[in-house]
């Protein structure tokens, strides 16, 4: 018998990302915290140096700017509360 909260599962709204997964493996939610945001910053530098490699640009140099500019919007939603 479905209970009235019991949720439907719609197809892309209840999907495990990527950073997520840090806390699925560990208990600890601080550390598994810090390690998702590790994660989303690699993912910004690999990304950053694909861009960079595609359009002729240094790849190194579009890498760590497009993680730093991840790092800093990060740092300021944290800071505005969020």
């Amino acid at each position: 018998m479905l209970r009235a909260d019991t949720r439907v599962v719609q197809a892309g709204r209840d999907r495990v990302r990527l950073g997520d997964l840090a806390f699925l493996v560990l208990q600890d939610a601080v550390l598994a915290l810090r390690l998702s945001k590790v994660v989303m910053v690699t993912m910004l530098f690999v990304l950053g140096w694909w861009i960079g490699r595609w359009s002729g640009a240094s790849a190194r140099g579009s890498g760590f700017v497009l993680a730093l500019a991840g790092s800093v919007l990060a740092v300021a939603c944290i800071a505005l509360g969020g």
